[in-house]
């Protein structure tokens, strides 16, 4: 468009928004350098001139090269956030886990007794751990990953045959304690007594067998 310039410019709204789209539509305002290619250009410059390829064929290596060091860094991250959780786990035994070796016998039955009419499963965990405790300290039973409760009862029933029921009601009541979904309480005060007299049972036996003969 040709203006004279004895003509005074006065144009219209829509005319100067008009002359306005086409002037910033002229090739010299959208022309922009490309800062990231001409980095990556200057990067792998000594690169693609040994392998004497084209741009287009060198770009798309480029972008599988990056992508395949994002793929391998997700991947590192993944790992050691895994590995990390899977210590922690390890470190921390969950809570229907069948024993922790820092907490003692005796700690665990002071435990079953303070939560006997609160917390009757968590009672019943604890009074079933003391007695697992005595024994694994006692070397007649070692608790390693994988091992029952069941074997655990087995174990106790070989050493003690006459405490054979008060054992097969315990092991059945810490299973329902630990690993029932049913809503709490999922066992009674009735089941944390007969606990509790099997665990005085137990050391009872376990103290007797260590006491020296006079």
């Amino acid at each position: 468009m040709i203006i004279s310039r004895d003509i005074p410019v006065a144009p219209t709204p829509d005319e100067a928004r008009e002359w306005l789209s086409d002037e910033l539509l002229k090739p010299e305002y959208l022309s922009r350098r490309n800062w990231l290619q001409d980095f990556f250009d200057w990067l792998f410059a000594p690169l693609l001139r040994d392998l004497d390829i084209s741009a287009d064929t060198a770009w798309i290596v480029i972008t599988l090269f990056i992508l395949g060091l994002v793929v391998a860094l997700l991947w590192w991250i993944f790992r050691n956030i895994r590995g990390r959780a899977q210590l922690s786990r390890a470190a921390q035994p969950g809570d229907d886990a069948l024993l922790d070796p820092t907490i003692s016998p005796e700690e665990y039955l002071q435990l079953a007794v303070e939560h006997r009419e609160t917390d009757p499963d968590e009672a019943v965990k604890a009074a079933f751990r003391s007695i697992i405790a005595r024994f694994d300290r006692a070397g007649i039973l070692h608790i390693s990953p994988g091992r029952t409760v069941g074997e655990v009862a087995r174990t106790m029933s070989a050493e003690y045959p006459d405490l054979y029921r008060d054992i097969q009601h315990s092991a059945a009541a810490f299973n329902t304690a630990a690993y029932s979904t049913d809503p709490k309480p999922r066992t009674t005060v009735a089941d944390v007594d007969v606990l509790l007299r099997l665990c005085h049972a137990i050391h009872a036996r376990m103290s007797d067998m260590k006491a020296p003969v006079s």
